[in-house]
């Protein structure tokens, strides 16, 4: 390569790749195939050797005994980015996000997945009982507003009846169960009084279980020996008579127990008597 002689203007004496003839101390030199790689290195002549030295380097490769951490970091590092040891800078991705084969990907965990066309959802099994809080799941919650076979009998956890079931069961005379004993006659509308315990005996007691709607309660108006006459309701309220003839009136209730107390040495019985709550004609319109 033909060598240049530089003029006042540039920073090198000599750009060339011979060597310069009768150099002067301190003068440079662009060797223009020098280098490990012959893309050229800048030298500069010492007078007192005789010799061009090396002023600096072109790549990585002209170095020894340098690793990436001698030196300084290029950027300021801030949230999300971290700066470990060796230099490298990696993204502080938390919760939700990790790396696969160097690509950053969600962190679905158990409870999410991804479909064929990438799109995350909720496997059939990741939600169950445990994973839903005592009451998070109401009315408001549920208002009806689901699409047409979004549910469907197999997530119900009974077997639900059909109409055509429904208007069998409302014909058959058969389908109810017999009304227990000491119960409102299918007849009875509410209007007559019925003895449901009697006792004689002094101090004694007597009590009956009629199970059925109630709202009235008194003690037989011939029972002069009477003590009390209760009637106690399957919500736990009580009521109290002490007085023949006398009574008193409640809203309905379902009777568990009717008891008769007589304080009568001889006597007629202490006779606690209701009148059931009329009854109600019950269909199976749907």
């Amino acid at each position: 390569m033909t060598g240049l002689v530089s003029g006042g203007g540039s920073e090198f004496d000599y750009i060339q790749s011979a060597e310069p003839s009768n150099p002067q101390n301190g003068e440079l030199w662009f060797d223009t195939d020098g280098g490990s790689d012959g893309t050229g290195e800048v030298k500069v002549y010492d007078g007192a050797s005789g010799a061009w030295e090396v002023t600096g380097y072109t790549s990585h490769g002209d170095l020894t005994d340098v690793t990436r951490g001698a030196h300084h970091p290029p950027v300021t590092v801030s949230a999300p980015l971290t700066q470990p040891s060796d230099q490298d800078l990696e993204l502080d991705f938390g919760d939700g996000l990790t790396t696969s084969t160097g690509t950053l990907v969600a962190d679905l965990g158990n409870g999410l997945g991804i479909d064929a066309n990438g799109r995350v959802y909720i496997p059939a099994d990741a939600i169950g009982s445990s994973e839903i809080a005592s009451g998070a799941v109401g009315a408001t919650q549920l208002d009806g507003s689901y699409p047409d076979g979004s549910i469907a009998v197999a997530d119900l956890s009974f077997d639900p009846a059909t109409q055509t079931e429904l208007d069998n069961h409302a014909g058959d005379a058969t389908a109810h169960h017999s009304k227990p004993t000491s119960t409102q006659s299918a007849s009875d509308t509410g209007g007559n009084w019925h003895t449901i315990a009697s006792v004689s005996a002094s101090d004694a007691s007597n009590s009956a279980r009629p199970y059925g709607p109630v709202n009235q309660l008194r003690s037989d108006p011939d029972d002069s020996g009477v003590k009390s006459c209760e009637v106690i309701l399957a919500d736990g309220r009580s009521y109290t008579v002490d007085s023949p003839g006398e009574s008193t009136s409640f809203e309905t209730g379902i009777a568990v127990k009717v008891t008769a107390t007589s304080q009568n040495t001889v006597g007629p019985n202490v006779r606690a008597q209701v009148k059931f709550a009329p009854l109600k004609a019950h269909s199976h319109n749907i």
